[in-house]
């Protein structure tokens, strides 16, 4: 087995750059070799500028050379003017003291709004009565949340609330507020009370 690592919002899951990482250095300290992909796209805000980096973690120095050169082979052969914009923002941040302590600053609170968005879901699902169970969304982290939610339930959501969600239900909770979580959590509550699993009861 070869682990590769997929770390695509680091300092959003805890808000600490440093505690989201200490799954990929433990493994390093473990002796493993491994690649990570990083991607800067979220925790910058660089939607559109596919900024990211490859790291690659291996025992032999001679090995380490030809997997750079497939590397650069491979990246030759993709990407001829890669977007420039954005890597020059990451650089910037990640090179400059105070930068990079505000971009910190700025990934805990939102983290921290992410966290407390769980709680405010859970919590209203529950004040509405819902009798399922919704301790998995506070279990999860970063600005993804798999709902539970089947497609039959996501179907009706789209068709009769016009709300969009993935087919495994799938959402993004960076975009609830104080505007329209009571709105989407209502949606969610009928939906789930009048669809079950294997059953559709409208």
């Amino acid at each position: 087995m070869f682990p590769f690592f997929h770390m695509q919002a680091q300092g959003l899951a805890s808000g600490d750059v440093e505690k989201d990482a200490w799954p990929l250095r433990y493994f390093v300290d473990e002796g493993f070799e491994l690649f990570c992909a990083q991607s800067f796209s979220v925790n910058f805000a660089l939607y559109g500028e596919r900024v990211g980096s490859l790291l690659v973690v291996l025992k032999s120095n001679e090995v380490l050379i030809h997997v750079r050169s497939q590397l650069e082979r491979l990246v030759r052969a993709k990407s001829l003017e890669p977007p420039a914009f954005g890597s020059r923002v990451v650089a910037t941040v990640l090179n400059n003291a105070s930068h990079l302590t505000e971009w910190k600053e700025s990934l805990k609170l939102a983290a921290q709004r992410l966290i407390i968005t769980r709680e405010k879901i859970k919590d209203q699902l529950r004040i509405l009565g819902s009798l399922e169970s919704w301790e998995h969304i506070t279990q999860q982290n970063d600005f993804f949340l798999y709902t539970g939610l089947t497609k039959a339930q996501v179907d009706f959501l789209a068709i009769e609330k016009h709300l969009h969600l993935r087919a495994d239900g799938y959402m993004n909770i960076s975009c609830l507020n104080t505007k329209n979580l009571n709105y989407v959590m209502h949606c969610i509550f009928q939906t789930t009370s009048l669809i079950t699993e294997g059953a559709n009861s409208i």
